[in-house]
């Protein structure tokens, strides 16, 4: 079988959305290897999070035979021209979008909306941003044959603000690479501690060092906790709120020596990382915490998170929770885990350990080409 993918967005961004569609296209060439990927972009661009597909024989990076404008390409029939020649039957939208054309064309439609962040009044998304994706996402549930998306909560969301039809709407988890399962030998650990100079026990933060994507609350956390051992590992690019704020805070309350910030990681040893972590935190609330949520748990990494029915549904008793860029619920949370004696980490990890093969490349690949066979075998169902 050939597939067609509109691909823009796993080829120029590394957002939650892109890692859902970059994984899922590694995952179906990797255990579905009779097929062939045609990956549409406007514009071929290097990507490192696509390394570990891109080069495979079955897939294959396609751009405009002819110098046109990249949308007018990508929502016109020039993709479904070029995908027509290529052989493919259906075209699977990875970022919730479908060329209008194919509403008349015999190609089947498929259409991934992982995330509904667009539709959440509770999530920060731009008005402009919103109108976008809502007009593309709307007119591509109309025309796709199956929509894809990585809850149940999304799925509800999808159903009650567009009126899709419930039958049409997919649930896949997302999954994560097998470096995030590997399990690595005290060597491997090593050396990725060295190469990163990481202290011998930490908390992992990895996001935006703002006051809004719970920087600050973590760094007071730290200073609440009863371990007064473990440090703090903060992942993300240096900003002046990290420079000023969370500096000043820790200078003030005599942490600044159990608090280290890494401001460039190769994306390949944060799996390592994670597996070095004593707990890995996400402290606000909300769907971009899902995909983090599930390399935590595939890595068998104790993770608090912020209270989210998606995080809840997502974790199940592989985490826990507490309330959103509150210090004192994460401060208990995680000494619940670090306390001498407590079988709250162990527990986590049993927990995990089951549940992190819903998360693998194999289970996610399984689950699209199910999809794909339907939509085959049923074009009529709508």
């Amino acid at each position: 079988m050939v597939i067609g993918y509109d691909a823009k967005k796993i080829v120029y961004d590394n957002d939650d959305t892109a890692d859902y569609g970059q994984v899922m296209i590694s995952a179906l060439s990797e255990h579905y290897i009779h097929n062939h990927y045609m990956i549409y972009t406007p514009k071929a661009k290097e990507n490192k999070r696509m390394a570990s597909f891109s080069s495979r024989t079955t897939v294959h990076i396609k751009t405009p035979r002819h110098a046109i404008i990249g949308w007018k390409w990508r929502r016109g029939k020039g993709i479904l021209h070029d995908a027509k020649r290529h052989g493919a039957r259906i075209m699977h939208g990875l970022n919730g979008m479908l060329p209008a054309p194919l509403a008349h064309s015999h190609m089947h439609g498929v259409v991934s909306v992982p995330f509904t962040t667009f539709i959440d009044p509770a999530e920060q998304c731009g008005w402009l941003e919103r109108r976008i994706l809502n007009h593309d996402v709307e007119q591509a549930c109309r025309i796709a044959q199956r929509v894809i998306t990585a809850t149940e909560v999304g799925k509800q969301m999808l159903v009650e603000h567009y009126g899709v039809n419930p039958d049409v709407v997919e649930v896949v988890l997302p999954a994560c690479l097998e470096r995030y399962h590997h399990n690595y030998t005290d060597n491997e650990l090593k050396s990725i501690a060295h190469k990163y100079g990481l202290p011998s026990r930490f908390i992992l933060f990895h996001g935006e060092l703002s006051q809004q994507g719970g920087a600050q609350m973590i760094v007071e956390t730290l200073n609440l906790l009863n371990d007064e051992d473990v440090k703090l590992v903060m992942i993300g690019k240096n900003t002046p709120f990290y420079q000023k704020s969370i500096k000043e805070f820790a200078h003030q309350h005599g942490i600044r020596h159990r608090i280290m910030h890494l401001d460039r990681v190769r994306h390949t040893d944060l799996p390592t990382i994670l597996h070095l972590a004593e707990v890995a935190v996400l402290p606000v609330a909300g769907q971009k915490n899902v995909i983090p949520l599930v390399k935590a748990i595939s890595s068998l990494t104790p993770v608090v998170v912020a209270d989210h029915p998606m995080a809840r549904e997502v974790g199940g008793e592989a985490a826990l929770y507490a309330t959103s860029l509150d210090e004192k619920t994460f401060a208990a949370a995680i000494d619940s885990i670090l306390a001498d004696g407590s079988p709250k980490r162990q527990t986590l990890i049993d927990a995990a350990t089951r549940r992190r093969t819903q998360f693998t490349t194999q289970a996610m690949a399984d689950a699209v080409m199910g999809i794909y066979d339907k939509v085959c075998e049923h074009h009529h169902i709508k």
